[in-house]
C-alpha cells in the first residue's frame, strides 16, 4: 500500500514538473534590453520593463528619458503601504546608475510609464536616455506577448 502511494505521489510530481516546463517557460525571461507589452489602441498609457546596464567605467546620471512613440514619459516606483495598497510614486531626474549596475525596470517595482502616444509612429520604438555629461543613448524597445 505504501509503495502505491509513493508511486502515485511520484507520478503527480512528475506531472507538475512537466506542466511547469511546458506552460511556464518565460517566468523569468532574459531581461537584457527594454520591452513592453501590446496594449489596445484606445489605451492611454503603457509601461516599459527590462534592464539597461551601465556600460561606462564610472557612475552615470540619467537626466531625462525620451521616446519616439510617446510625448510624455515618467519613471515610477511601486510601493506597497502598510494597508497592502500599491501606490506609484514618480521619480525625479537625475537617476544615478552606479558603475557595473543596471537600471532595473520591473512589473510591480520601478518601471517607465508612457503617456500620450503620438499620431504617427515610426517602425521601431526607441527610448533615448539623456545622460550627464551631454550624451544620448538610444535603446530599441522590443514588444513581447504576455
Amino acid at each position: 500500500m505504501v509503495r502505491i502511494v509513493n508511486l502515485t505521489n511520484m507520478f503527480f510530481l512528475l506531472l507538475i514538473q512537466v506542466n511547469l516546463g511546458i506552460f511556464c517557460k518565460d517566468v523569468n525571461p532574459n531581461l537584457e534590453g527594454l520591452y513592453t507589452f501590446p496594449v489596445p489602441t484606445f489605451a492611454k498609457a503603457n509601461a516599459v520593463y527590462g534592464d539597461w546596464k551601465n556600460p561606462y567605467p564610472n557612475d552615470v546620471s540619467i537626466k531625462d528619458i525620451q521616446s519616439n512613440w510617446y510625448e510624455k514619459l515618467e519613471l515610477h516606483d511601486s510601493v506597497t503601504d502598510h494597508f497592502g495598497v500599491v501606490r506609484m510614486h514618480r521619480r525625479e531626474f537625475p537617476i544615478l546608475i552606479k558603475k557595473g549596475s543596471a537600471l532595473q525596470l520591473r512589473n510591480g517595482g520601478r518601471h517607465l510609464m508612457l503617456y500620450e502616444k503620438k499620431e504617427t509612429v515610426l517602425s521601431k520604438h526607441i527610448i533615448s536616455l539623456v545622460l550627464d555629461p551631454e550624451e544620448r543613448i538610444e535603446v530599441v524597445v522590443e514588444e513581447r506577448s504576455r
